[in-house]
């Protein structure tokens, strides 16, 4: 364990409120791995420490000069995290949003059908005859999915 500066003050007092971290302490304690409470306490903030380090990509070890291994930047890796955790809710999204286009589809179909005149049952209804989207939203979609994919594209 590293000393600490001669100008920097080593102790401090602390009151922990959150009932639910000191029986933590005292359980982690009462295990008997650590030499004393202060051993355990140095251990928790430490081990802390490296953890908010990592929440705002501080690194506590910099690499040597002319070490040709960099370290990896962890602010771009949680933000990569983000961004597939938010491309699977769209993908969540997009899916439901389908499921609500043939719904709502097959009611508006039935509804003019019957309003036709037109003989609907439980077979046609199942089957998706009456699913497809009406050629004024196909054609507002189409257009939508279009300019999406130029978006993309550059």
């Amino acid at each position: 364990m590293k000393k600490t500066q001669d100008k920097r003050k080593n102790a401090f007092w602390l009151r922990v409120y959150d009932d639910e971290t000191l029986q933590s302490i005292y359980e982690l304690f009462d295990t008997k791995r650590f030499d004393s409470m202060n051993d355990l306490l140095n251990r928790a903030v430490s081990a802390g420490i490296e953890k908010i380090y990592l929440e705002y990509g501080k690194r506590r070890v910099l690499p040597f000069v002319g070490e040709t291994t960099e370290q990896p930047n962890v602010r771009l890796e949680a933000i990569e995290k983000k961004i597939k955790e938010m491309s699977l809710s769209l993908d969540d999204v997009l899916v439901l949003m389908s499921m609500v286009e043939m719904l709502t589809s097959t009611l508006y179909n039935v509804t003019v059908a019957r309003s036709k005149g037109e003989a609907v049952d439980a077979t046609l209804i199942e089957s998706g005859y009456f699913s497809t989207l009406p050629e004024q939203l196909q054609e507002i979609k189409d257009r939508l999915i279009e300019r999406m994919g130029k978006k993309k594209r550059g």
